[in-house]
């Protein structure tokens, strides 16, 4: 999850995005036809063995869009009191990684 992270704060655009501190930044169009494409086209560029995972690049749309979906959330309703990057960290690390390990252990499972 950290190397996922730490490739997200990498990509430019998004980075930008993270660090503007404007909630609105990631209204409706976070979810458009066109933003969920080009979040799967920076999936891409992650450094992941998709394929491993048995993930194809048409299959990226769907995390893609559940990114977008957190990051919107995560953006325009921030928890009271607003958390810091370690505790948002925790969070994920806690709730978000098991569950991705569990998906790519459970399509692997002799790995």
């Amino acid at each position: 999850m950290r190397g996922r992270l730490a490739a997200a704060r990498g990509a430019p655009r998004l980075s930008l995005l993270l660090q503007l501190g404007d909630t609105t930044a990631f209204g409706r169009g976070a979810t458009t036809r066109h933003t969920i494409a080009y979040g799967a086209k920076m999936l891409q560029r992650f450094p992941v063995d998709w394929a491993t995972a048995d993930i194809g690049a048409d299959d990226l749309d769907g995390p893609a869009e559940i990114i977008m979906r957190l990051l919107t959330s995560l953006l325009q309703h921030p928890s009271e009191p607003p958390q810091d990057e370690t505790q948002l960290r925790t969070l994920l690390n806690r709730w978000l990684a098991p569950a991705l390990s569990r998906t790519a252990a459970a399509a692997h499972p002799h790995s």
